[in-house]
């Protein structure tokens, strides 16, 4: 072997010793979990008004909730509404209203069933047996509160307004028979104006109230079972049909009121 090679070599040999060691083989990472939203939820009331024994059923939106603790406070609503205005946004008032003082009329929990992180579940939710009256449904989840109304009544109101005249006529829900003697008391936008009854017939007529809203409510053996809303007339007559449902029928100097 020549000096040169034998030079060549140990030039190599100490090139390689001067590298920098290769890093051991990092060890597996685990998958990073999907982070999951806090949980949310909302509650809607299918209808505002049932009748004593009839199904009464709320709807749940619930965003990664596996059970909602739900309560039916009993409500005094000429207490929380003062005016036929504050059925227009009844729901903020609804949201700030305090529940200290009160009754409780029922509370139960509703488990979710199956649902997938970060999606909206719908489910009907059937109440306990409630009744009579006015009823404020809190439902709950960690974190998260919604709130919506609605009332247990066997009275049937139909309620027809035009400019000078408001006509409300009251039947049984479940025979339809009138019921003369029905006291109710009349709200505008300053509230409580007038008390009337009806009457043979289960009709009671007063004048409209100027361009107010008008909101009727009664009572019918010590509990409240009345609560039509009858809008400001304008370009017709609107009318309030027993569960809530409002048709609108063009003003016409033929068509009493």
């Amino acid at each position: 072997m020549t000096v040169p090679t034998v030079r060549l070599r140990a030039l190599v040999a100490l090139l390689f010793l001067l590298l920098p060691a290769s890093a051991p083989a990092a060890a597996p990472q685990p998958a990073a979990r999907p982070r999951v939203s806090k949980p949310n939820l909302d509650i809607y009331a299918y209808r505002r008004a049932y009748v004593p024994g009839e199904k009464v059923q709320v709807r749940l939106s619930a965003y990664n909730v596996a059970e909602a603790q739900f309560t039916a406070y009993k409500m005094d609503l000429p207490a929380v509404v003062k005016n036929s205005a504050g059925l227009t946004n009844f729901g903020k008032t609804l949201k700030a209203l305090n529940l200290t003082g009160l009754p409780v009329a029922a509370s139960w929990r509703f488990p979710v069933g199956k649902f997938y992180p970060d999606q909206w579940a719908e489910r009907a939710v059937t109440l306990p047996r409630l009744p009579p009256g006015v009823y404020l449904v809190a439902a709950r989840a960690p974190g998260v509160e919604k709130r919506t109304w609605l009332d247990v009544t066997d009275v049937a109101l139909l309620a027809k307004r035009s400019r000078q005249e408001t006509l409300v006529s009251a039947t049984d829900a479940g025979s339809g028979r009138p019921l003369p003697g029905l006291m109710l008391t009349v709200f505008d936008g300053r509230g409580a104006r007038a008390r009337v009854a009806t009457d043979a017939e289960g009709v009671c007529r007063f004048p409209s109230p100027g361009t107010d809203a008008v909101w009727v409510y009664g009572r019918r053996g010590g509990q409240p079972r009345v609560r039509p809303g009858v809008p400001a007339a304008r370009a017709g007559l609107v009318q309030r049909l027993p569960r809530h449902r409002s048709a609108y029928l063009p003003a016409r100097p033929d068509r009493p009121v």
